[in-house]
């Protein structure tokens, strides 16, 4: 892979959040990895995997949808009650599926 910026006559090295080009030190987007996807040296998804990952599968979808919207609230949008208002939904979900699987214990 050479890199875009500096007219492919660097050796671009592959990082998780952004590609740098050995060469002249340029980053360049990781289309797959955005930064927005890790904070500090953790993935976001590394993180969610932690945390669902004794959960039953209807709640581990939900929950991680959670976590990834309030994790980025105010990276990806100009307006950071975009990703609040989806974890929102999110959790409105989560609260209604809890209640209906106690409603069929009992």
């Amino acid at each position: 892979m050479s890199c875009t910026k500096c007219d492919g006559t660097g050796i671009v090295r592959e990082g998780v959040a952004t590609i740098t080009c050995e060469n002249c030190g340029c980053p360049d987007v990781d289309e797959i990895n955005p930064s927005h996807y890790k904070k500090g040296s953790t993935e976001t998804f590394d993180y969610i995997i932690d945390v669902v990952r004794e959960l039953p599968g209807d709640e581990a979808a939900i929950v991680s949808n959670i976590i990834r919207y309030v994790s980025r609230y105010r990276e990806k949008h100009d307006n950071p009650r975009t990703d609040i208002e989806k974890a929102r939904w999110y959790l409105n979900r989560l609260r209604n599926l809890l209640i209906a699987k106690d409603a069929a214990r009992e």
